[in-house]
């Protein structure tokens, strides 16, 4: 992503993902630059799953 000239990071705990969603949306909206979040979801943890 970054070769292309966008922003992208990788979020793998819960608390990380709100400010993670915030660098984003200032990369789109000031930086006027593409952004991609890998967020990791561990099904384990999860509410409900299976």
């Amino acid at each position: 992503m970054e070769v292309s000239g966008g922003y992208g990071e990788r979020v793998a705990e819960s608390s990380q993902l709100l400010p993670a969603l915030e660098r984003a949306m200032k990369a789109v909206t000031v930086n006027k630059r593409q952004a991609l979040l890998n967020v990791v979801c561990d099904v384990d943890t999860n509410a409900g799953g299976h």
